[in-house]
């Protein structure tokens, strides 16, 4: 299912490095005619193209296996000074739950022109870290991974080396059909408030909406989501947390 292309990670030395990661690998290209792209990684990705969403997955499966997911991308518009971007981020949080199996976090693509391998992971992608995303979080839940937390203050990315990921992993079809992933608006606040740091370091949970020096807001959105995490792109705020109820 890939001609070239290897499993990548970022250079790791342990298990706790390993915990709660989120990469972006990024490449360009010139055109978009009769190109495809296959992508299999552990344990959440978000592809997006020219900054639109594209895709996201991958599908379930059990230890040993990995489902790769193709894309045509044939159809979207190239942009006018040629260099066409493709992201691929992806939350690796090596850490066991009833949500994916625990295996090393990993990125396997492959971009094709008419059949031929154009890049590919091992010699292309560049990668970067999202150091905005705080690493050291509570899980979400047993069942799940960790919560998301962002800190606005911090550099927006860290370049990062990537190298082999080695482990015995057979790579399947993904056989079931893909989300119907559509945009819409955050139609209601469920609560609204904040958090104010104490002198001696405690974070202070007065009443909602009464204290000054807000250094952190806390919105508890209702939404339905068909990611496994969700990214905000853009924040004005210093710090956000977010849960999806």
């Amino acid at each position: 299912m890939f001609f070239n292309a290897i499993p990548v990670w970022g250079n790791y030395l342990n298990n706790t490095d390993k915990l709660n990661r989120h990469l972006l690998f990024r490449e360009t290209i010139e055109s978009f005619n009769n190109v495809n792209i296959n992508i299999a990684a552990s344990d959440f990705y978000r592809l997006t193209v020219n900054g639109e969403f594209v895709g996201f997955g991958p599908a379930r499966t059990s230890i040993g296996y990995a489902r790769v997911d193709s894309y045509d991308l044939s159809n979207i518009k190239s942009s006018e000074n040629g260099k066409n971007e493709i992201v691929i981020e992806v939350a690796g949080y090596h850490c066991k739950s009833l949500s994916t199996v625990l295996r090393d976090s990993s990125l396997c693509a492959e971009i094709t022109e008419n059949g031929t391998v154009i890049k590919y992971t091992g010699r292309d992608f560049n990668c970067f870290e999202n150091t905005r995303r705080e690493r050291k979080v509570e899980r979400y839940s047993v069942q799940r991974h960790f919560g998301e937390i962002y800190d606005d203050s911090l550099e927006t990315k860290r370049t990062v080396q990537v190298v082999p990921v080695a482990q015995e992993v057979k790579f399947i079809p993904r056989r079931v059909p893909f989300a119907s992933c559509i945009a819409s608006d955050t139609y209601k606040y469920m609560s609204r408030g904040v958090f104010v740091e104490t002198d001696d370091g405690r974070i202070h949970s007065g009443e909602f909406g009464t204290e000054k020096n807000k250094t952190l807001i806390v919105s508890l959105l209702k939404m339905s989501l068909n990611m496994g995490y969700f990214l905000p792109m853009r924040s004005k705020i210093n710090r956000i947390v977010m849960w999806a109820v």
